[in-house]
């Protein structure tokens, strides 16, 4: 799910002695040619890159034998990750947009993008959810979406986003009246040699 390697353990966000995460340094290329023996043996059909940004798909794209299908990264209003999208798009990998409700449940703090005022409008506009807005805006640019919902009525109504269009004009209020910053920047991890995002993208 990163380019961030850690090493073997049984507990999730494992501590050394000192407190720290330990990192593992394995090279994401070699952990590249894992994955695609899985496909040799059958165990999976697909095989793609999370949080990669341009400079470790180049790397990927150099030495593999099976090219990526998808780049899962965080998008939404608040962060178009628009340069990374289009760069992904040109080399042939689709894009899958996580958090595209921000992240409400963990960050309490940040306002998430289905309480800003231009979102609730579009949506009274077209009779539709906040959340549904930004579900179809994310499909109007061409970006897989994956909403994280637990509630079965909610996970019902996301699907709902294909019996209306958003106008040139929403989508150009989508796209250029959010605050363009990553919540999910993993700075605990900036230690790492493959930390992926102190590049512009």
């Amino acid at each position: 799910h990163w380019p961030v390697a850690f090493p073997p353990s049984s507990e999730f966000f494992s501590k050394d002695e000192t407190g720290q995460q330990p990192f593992d340094n394995t090279p994401i290329e070699d952990t590249w040619k894992a994955m695609e023996d899985l496909v040799d043996l059958g165990l999976t059909r697909s095989i793609g890159l999370s949080n990669f940004n341009k400079s470790q798909i180049e790397r990927i794209l150099k030495i593999c034998r099976i090219k990526p299908v998808m780049l899962q990264v965080e998008i939404s209003v608040n962060f178009l990750n628009e340069k990374l999208v289009q760069y992904a798009k040109s080399v042939g990998l689709q894009v899958t947009g996580f958090a595209p409700f921000g992240s409400p449940t963990l960050m309490t703090s940040v306002p998430s993008p289905l309480t800003e005022p231009y979102v609730k409008a579009i949506a009274d506009a077209h009779h539709k959810t906040p959340a549904q807005v930004l579900i179809r805006h994310a499909i109007q640019r061409g970006i897989c979406v994956i909403p994280k919902s637990t509630n079965p009525e909610r996970v019902r109504s996301n699907f709902q986003v294909f019996d209306f269009e958003l106008t040139d004009a929403e989508m150009k209020t989508l796209n250029t009246s959010g605050k363009q910053k990553r919540l999910f920047d993993v700075t605990m991890w900036k230690a790492h040699p493959e930390y992926p995002f102190d590049a512009e993208y």
